[in-house]
C-alpha cells in the first residue's frame, strides 16, 4: 500500500512572493495528480488476481502437480522421476522469481515439456474454486464441424480434406452426429481418384475417431492397429480396424497425409498408422512427437495440468512416434507441402497406368506440365505476347500489363494464359484446356486451336 498522502501546506514568510506561491500551488497539484494516479494503479494491482499469488500458493501448486504426475503419468517409473525432479528444482529456488499465476503456469510448462511434450500447465481466473486432482472432461460439441475444416476437389479429381481434430465419437451409436459427419466426408473421398488429408494444423483428438476413419482405407479383414495402456484403470485397450463400413476406399487409391511441427497427438497417430501399415505417403515436416494420450487435471486456485496417462504401442512397429515425431516420407516446407503432394499423387496415379480414366490421365499430365511452367516460367517479351493477340471468331485474345488473356464472351471473366511450350498455353489454375496457336508462312499467328482433356478440339481462324 502506498504511504498515506501527506498534507501539503505553505510556510508563511514576512515577504510573500506571488510567483513563489503560484509555483508552489502548481507543484502541489502535480504531486496530487501523481499520487492519485499511483493510488489508482495500486488499487488495480491489488484487485488483479494474476498478481496476488503468494509463496505459499506457489509451493502448494507445485507440490500438487508433482503428486499428480507421480500418481497418473503413464509410465510409473518415469512419472516418479519427473515428480522428484520437479520438487528438487523447486527446493533449489528455480521458481522463486515467479510471482504471478500466469508466470507459474508458463514456468512449469517450460520445465515439464522436455520430459513429455503433452505436459501443459494452465491457469484461469474463472475456475479458482475447483477441486484439486479432479479430471477435466472437455465438452463435446459439433460447433467445429467435428474437426472437418474444409473439403475441396483439386485438379485431376484429387480430393483435399483438412482436419483440425479427431472429435469425440460414440461408435456404438450409428446415428452419432460425429459418425454421420465423418461418413459424409469419407463418401466424398471415395469418389475421387486419390486424396490429400491435411493434418498440418491438427492438434489432437480421440483414438476412436482415428480408428473409425483409418478403417475406411483398408479392405482386408479386421486387424489390430495399436494397443493403449491406460494407467487410471490399469487396462490395455486394443484398437482393431472396423469391418462392414458404409464406405470403403480401395487400397490401390493413393493417399497422402500432410503433417507439420504443429501436428500432434491423435493426429500424429493417424499419420503414423498410414505410414506403419504402408497405406499412404507422408509429406511435410516432422510432427510434434506427442505420442501418449492423456487428460487434464485440476489443481488449486484455477490451475490445471495435462498429463499423459496412456501409453500407445503400434501393432506394426511395436513402438510409437514419441521420441522424434512422425518422420515424413517426402520433406516439404509448410508453404510448399500441398503443391508437392498434388504433384506426387498425380505421378503415382500416372505411374500405375489404367487406374484412372484417359480424361483424368490427361488432366493430371497437363497439371504437372502447368506446375513445371509456373516454377520455371517461359519468358516472352511484350512484343511476342502481343503477337498472339487478336479476334478468333467470337473469342478474343489480348495483352494487358505484359500478360496474355483469353475472353470467350463479355459475360465470362477473362482468363490469364501462361506459356508451357512452343506456341502452347495453359489457363492459370485450369488443367482441362490447352490453347495452341498456329503460324502462317509469314510467321504471323493465323489460328487458335482449343483442346480439351476429354480429347476434343476446336479450331478458330484469326480474323484480325
Amino acid at each position: 500500500m502506498l504511504n498515506r498522502l501527506k498534507q501539503i501546506g505553505f510556510s508563511t514568510c514576512n515577504v510573500i512572493n506571488t510567483a513563489q506561491i503560484i509555483g508552489s500551488i502548481i507543484s502541489a497539484i502535480a504531486l496530487l495528480s501523481i499520487v492519485a494516479c499511483s493510488t489508482a494503479l495500486s488499487k488495480e494491482v491489488a484487485t488483479n488476481p494474476i498478481n496476488e499469488m503468494t509463496v505459499e500458493l506457489r509451493k502448494s501448486v507445485i507440490k500438487e502437480a508433482a503428486s499428480l504426475i507421480e500418481e497418473r503419468y503413464a509410465i510409473e517409473e518415469k512419472g516418479a522421476a519427473i515428480s522428484r525432479a520437479l520438487l528438487e528444482v523447486e527446493g533449489n529456488g528455480r521458481f522463486d522469481g515467479v510471482h504471478t499465476h500466469s508466470g507459474l503456469s508458463n514456468a512449469l510448462t517450460e520445465f515439464l515439456k522436455p520430459y513429455d511434450v503433452h505436459f501443459d500447465v494452465s491457469w484461469s481466473s474463472e475456475t479458482q474454486n475447483q477441486v484439486s486432482g479432479k479430471e477435466i472432461n472437455p465438452a463435446r460439441t459439433g460447433e467445429d464441424n467435428y474437426g472437418f475444416d474444409s473439403f475441396q476437389l483439386l485438379s485431376g479429381n484429387i480430393a483435399y480434406l483438412k482436419i483440425s481434430n479427431f472429435a469425440f465419437v460414440n461408435l456404438e451409436n450409428p446415428d452419432d452426429p460425429a459418425v454421420t459427419k465423418a461418413e459424409a466426408m469419407l463418401h466424398l473421398l471415395d469418389s475421387a481418384n486419390g486424396a490429400i488429408i491435411d493434418l498440418r494444423e491438427c492438434r489432437g483428438g480421440t483414438p476412436e475417431m482415428v480408428q473409425f476413419i483409418f478403417s475406411h482405407f483398408l479392405t482386408q479383414e479386421s486387424f489390430l492397429i495399436d494397443k493403449l495402456y491406460w494407467r487410471p484403470d490399469g487396462k490395455v485397450y486394443e484398437y482393431w480396424t472396423i469391418e462392414n463400413l458404409k464406405y470403403s476406399i480401395p487400397e490401390d487409391r493413393p493417399i497422402i497425409i500432410l503433417i507439420s511441427g504443429r501436428t500432434a497427438s491423435a493426429c500424429e497417430a493417424f499419420a503414423y498408422n498410414f505410414q506403419a501399415f504402408s497405406r499412404g505417403t507422408i509429406v511435410g515436416l516432422s510432427s510434434r512427437g506427442a505420442a501418449n494420450p492423456g487428460s487434464a487435471f485440476e489443481l488449486s486456485e484455477g490451475f490445471s495440468i495435462f498429463i499423459s496417462v496412456g501409453l500407445v504401442e503400434n501393432a506394426a512397429t511395436k513402438t510409437n512416434w514419441g521420441a522424434e515425431g512422425v518422420i515424413p516420407d517426402i520433406s516439404a516446407n509448410y508453404q510448399d507441402a500441398l503443391h508437392v503432394s498434388h504433384i506426387e499423387i498425380a505421378k503415382q496415379l500416372l505411374s500405375e497406368g489404367g487406374k484412372v480414366s484417359k480424361h483424368a490421365s490427361t488432366t493430371l499430365a497437363w497439371m504437372i506440365e502447368r506446375f513445371r511452367a509456373e516454377e520455371q516460367p517461359i519468358s516472352l517479351s511484350v512484343e511476342e505476347i502481343r503477337g498472339y493477340a487478336g479476334d478468333y471468331g467470337t473469342r478474343v485474345v489480348f495483352e494487358e500489363s505484359g500478360k496474355l488473356f483469353y475472353r470467350r464472351s463479355s459475360q465470362e471473366p477473362d482468363r490469364e494464359l501462361i506459356p508451357i511450350g512452343r506456341n502452347l498455353f495453359a489457363r492459370v489454375g485450369d488443367d482441362s484446356l490447352r490453347y495452341k496457336f498456329e503460324f502462317n508462312s509469314d510467321r504471323e499467328v493465323s489460328a487458335l486451336t482449343i483442346m480439351t482433356a476429354l480429347g476434343s478440339a476446336n479450331r478458330y481462324k484469326k480474323s484480325r
